[in-house]
């Protein structure tokens, strides 16, 4: 019976070691708001030129895209739209 208990002991002990083991690898990884803006006679071209900058900025800084993009402003001075976003960016 303790041969079992010492078996089923160190078992949650490797799930436990494995565990911790993975979360602080990916506690390691930080995500960063990144912002780039776009100025263009229509505010889609602008905010392609906004979110391409902020993509080329995190990827020059070893950085890694994570999906989707974030509108913070978007202004008409004419005859120009002016777009700010921020996209999430990784580092491990």
């Amino acid at each position: 019976m303790q041969s079992a208990i010492k078996k089923m002991s160190r078992s949650a002990m490797l799930v436990l070691a494995i565990g911790t083991a993975y979360s602080s690898s990916a506690s390691a990884a930080r995500i960063e708001q990144v912002y780039g803006s776009g100025f263009w006679a229509d505010s889609t071209t602008a905010t392609v030129i906004a979110v391409n900058q902020a993509i080329s900025i995190c990827q020059t800084n070893g950085g890694t895209v994570l999906f989707g993009y974030q509108v913070h402003s978007m202004r008409f001075i004419h005859p120009n739209w002016f777009v700010n976003v921020s996209i999430n960016c990784q580092y491990s």
